[in-house]
């Protein structure tokens, strides 16, 4: 008898190892973590957890939640090990979650960690964080040796003290009898998920764009990158030309 129980229990133990192993277990874990954390911090953003997939760029995985608004937003979220953590891409919805919403409220809202003000005592709401920063430190270059039909690499550089959010998102445009137009996805179901990368130690950022994946190859002409930041709303920066022979 001591036997079978013991088999059974090595049985169920390996079982739990190979979901671990697997993602299962630390993906449940994730979205229940990560759930409750979007609903005690921002409310008012009525987040919804819509995936969780392993990342080999980060080596954790990433949490994707979609707003009222049906906007997405993605987080590196650490579920195999304890203390559980959402790190990059918080910032990023904390900074929207102050703009639309904090101001709206009686009593100023401040999340876990966020630096504001107390409240002085006649319960005067707290001045929202001011950012030192403007696009003039900012700069999008074009790696010449890296344009194809399909892809280019860019280098941003950011000298603001405090830097902008920089995401995985980017808008081609292509000038036309001397103005530019914006080209259209290939594909109304492609959407960006919504993740802030850190900047080096020189205050840069290079990303390699996938322009075939989402504006198709292009043609021979004169383009530019977009990339938008978030400053009390979302403002295009663009990088110098290129050119497609």
């Amino acid at each position: 008898m001591k036997k079978k129980v013991l088999i059974i229990t090595s049985i169920i133990f390996i079982g739990i190892i190979a979901l671990w192993i697997g993602g299962i277990i630390p993906k449940q874990i994730g979205k229940i973590y990560g759930t409750r954390y979007m609903e005690d911090n921002f409310p008012e953003m009525q987040l919804e957890c819509v995936n969780i997939e392993w990342n080999k760029y980060y080596g954790n995985y990433i949490i994707s939640f979609k707003d009222k608004d049906n906007q997405v937003y993605g987080c590196v979220i650490s579920p195999k090990y304890l203390p559980i953590s959402i790190g990059q891409g918080i910032n990023q919805i904390e900074e929207i979650y102050r703009d639309k919403y904090s101001s709206n409220t009686t009593e100023p809202y401040i999340p876990d960690g966020m630096d504001i003000a107390d409240e002085n005592e006649d319960k005067t709401p707290a001045i929202e964080k001011e950012y030192n920063r403007n696009l003039g430190n900012v700069t999008i270059e074009v790696l010449k040796d890296t344009i194809t039909n399909k892809s280019v690499e860019i280098l941003i550089t950011d000298n603001n003290q405090d830097h902008y959010g920089w995401g995985v998102d980017f808008k081609i445009q292509k000038k036309v009898d001397g103005k530019w137009q914006n080209l259209k996805f290939i594909d109304d179901n492609l959407s960006w998920i919504d993740i802030a990368y850190t900047l080096n130690k020189d205050n840069q950022l290079k990303q390699k764009l996938n322009i075939e994946k989402y504006y198709g190859q292009l043609d021979k002409g004169i383009y530019r990158v977009g990339k938008s930041v978030y400053d009390k709303g979302y403002i295009d920066i663009y990088s110098d030309e290129f050119e497609i022979k």
